[in-house]
């Protein structure tokens, strides 16, 4: 959750920097539009990645789980 935070206060950082000195209301919006659907994007990378990661693990520990039940048999 930190990464996403400082990922969109980053972005919001420079969109303001470069941006808002003179910018309208709607290029504002704009950017910070921009920068909320680039951390969106991560976000869900990010999420796959993490579910991908748990179901191999959930999967290691299934197939551990039948080699030992066949071994004990």
């Amino acid at each position: 959750m930190k990464r996403i935070q400082i990922a969109l206060i980053s972005g919001l950082t420079l969109a303001a920097s470069t941006v808002a000195p003179s910018a309208s209301a709607n290029e504002l919006t704009s950017v910070v539009s921009d920068v909320a659907l680039e951390v969106a994007e991560q976000v869900a990378v990010d999420i796959r990645e993490s579910s991908i990661r748990q179901l191999e693990q959930v999967w290691a520990s299934l197939q551990s789980v039948v080699a030992d039940t066949e071994q004990s048999e």
